[in-house]
């Protein structure tokens, strides 16, 4: 039946509900929200007191309303422009550099203190985004946080906006793809063979087995026509030099009889021929002898 081995066949397809892009380059994608920086920052690893006015640190509380507190976790970013323009103590904080990722959320103004503006001073990834290098280094994302794809992974957070894939296909949402990637979450199940999961696969191994089955069986079927096609060719064939040996005979009496129909016909001729040619004369020869 055609239907089994188009079950068996058929490749798992979804019908989108959003929007997605179809990466063009192995990355990671992420599993939480996260940050990149596009400077230096500070993250603090304990309360520190600033000073803009002597533009000092202090890691206790020095009970001094000149000082503006900043607290563990926080981040501090060092502009002249701004209330911090000293770097912290190195020994009280940990230095992140330009590309490096956190998961603290910088948008947050009790985390960033107000010193972080978006799109100027770090770019927002949510959760699901795709990143083509290698995120984990001297900032806090750790391997737990992303997970690495291959090309063609599908991703709902548009990478090239992000500049991280700027060749990814865009694909509308109601569209189709096709894909063993499992889109359930965005997307409608069309069906086909699929081993996201240990149901799916069994699913999967149910239809090759079905489609194996009814293979050995055409196969039978088509062998037993075989077998009768190649009989009745040799029949044919049989018949086929039997007819051509009978027919020879029949042509070759033919010829014989027409031959022999033609040598008496041809005597006739030259018989009849012959006592015209005698008749002709007799009346010479009577006229010969009255002289």
């Amino acid at each position: 039946e055609a239907s089994v081995y188009a079950s068996a066949l058929k490749e798992q397809s979804w019908k989108l509900n959003v929007d997605a892009w179809e990466t063009s380059k192995s990355g990671y994608v992420l599993n939480q929200d996260a940050y990149k920086l596009t400077g230096t920052a500070y993250k603090l690893n304990q309360d520190l007191w600033f000073n803009n006015t002597t533009n000092s640190w202090m890691d206790t509380d020095p009970g001094d309303p000149d000082y503006t507190k900043y607290e563990a976790g926080s981040f501090v970013r060092v502009e002249a422009s701004t209330a911090v323009d000293t770097a912290p103590p190195a020994t009280n904080v940990t230095k992140f550099s330009a590309n490096d990722f956190t998961l603290s959320d910088l948008s947050d103004p009790n985390m960033g203190n107000g010193l972080f503006t978006p799109s100027t001073h770090f770019t927002s990834y949510t959760s699901g985004s795709f990143v083509s290098g290698e995120p984990v280094g001297n900032g806090d994302l750790e391997n737990q946080h992303r997970q690495a794809v291959g090309k063609g992974y599908y991703v709902t957070s548009d990478p090239t906006g992000s500049g991280e894939d700027s060749s990814a296909t865009k694909h509308a949402a109601s569209s189709t793809v096709v894909t063993l990637q499992d889109l359930s979450g965005n997307a409608s199940d069309l069906g086909g063979v699929k081993i996201t999961s240990v149901v799916a696969a069994k699913d999967a191994l149910s239809k090759i087995r079905a489609a194996l089955d009814q293979l050995h069986l055409d196969r039978a079927s088509l062998g037993a026509i075989q077998s009768r096609i190649e009989y009745t060719s040799q029949q044919l064939t049989t018949s086929k030099q039997n007819m051509s040996q009978a027919r020879s005979r029949i042509t070759d009496v033919d010829i014989a009889e027409e031959t022999t129909e033609f040598a008496r016909q041809q005597i006739l001729v030259q018989s009849g021929t012959q006592m015209l040619r005698e008749a002709n004369n007799l009346p010479r020869t009577a006229l010969e002898l009255l002289r």
